[in-house]
């Protein structure tokens, strides 16, 4: 089960009731080193630099494959203006070697906790908001994920319904889909694995 750091940041003078809630996983998997502590120290130097800069951080740790938590969770919240789902899931696995529970087990996190956090944000913006989806390069197409792959590519799906449906009520729904970025989960795949993205 993977582990969920929500971040809640919003500036406490001038915004005080802008809030934004960013989604970062921070999970463990066998092909996945666990961050460092030099990681960690510098998530306390950015939460430090926010802070100076008068917003008030606060971090939660939740499953996000846990929909009761994560609902609960959010309802606790004042009215949130931006949202990013930026938590994912990601694996390797030669193609015919993928079960559907890996799918199950990655569309968990990449889509319908996605789709829980906003319905509920959606619910707290009052006046308008943004949610940025962050979705990848993959979602086009890669190898050895497929099961990846198909989730991202759901998650760029469910943005552009979420915007259609969403816009009335002044709320705009957006993706974004980087390419690789060195993160624990990269460096864990070898060279060849990684020429073959």
């Amino acid at each position: 089960v993977s582990d969920i750091a929500l971040n809640l940041c919003f500036r406490q003078k001038q915004l005080p009731t802008k809030n934004i809630l960013y989604g970062q996983i921070i999970w463990r998997h066998q092909q996945v080193p666990v961050p460092q502590p030099a990681k960690f120290r510098r998530r306390r130097h950015e939460k430090h630099r926010l802070v100076a800069e008068g917003f008030l951080v606060q971090a939660r740790v939740l499953d996000l494959a846990d929909e009761q938590a994560v609902r609960a969770y959010v309802r606790e919240l004042p009215s949130v203006a931006v949202l990013v789902n930026s938590a994912a899931v990601f694996d390797e696995r030669p193609f015919l070697e993928v079960a559907s529970e890996d799918f199950r087990r990655v569309y968990e996190v990449n889509v319908i906790a996605a789709a829980t956090l906003t319905h509920e944000v959606a619910l707290r913006m009052q006046g308008g908001g943004r949610i940025v989806n962050v979705a990848s390069r993959p979602s086009l197409g890669a190898r050895n994920h497929p099961h990846y792959v198909a989730s991202k590519a759901a998650l760029v799906g469910y943005t552009r319904a979420s915007a259609m449906e969403l816009a009335s009520l002044g709320i705009s729904v957006n993706a974004i889909a980087p390419g690789l970025i060195e993160t624990p989960m990269l460096r864990g795949l070898s060279e060849e694995r990684l020429a073959a993205q």
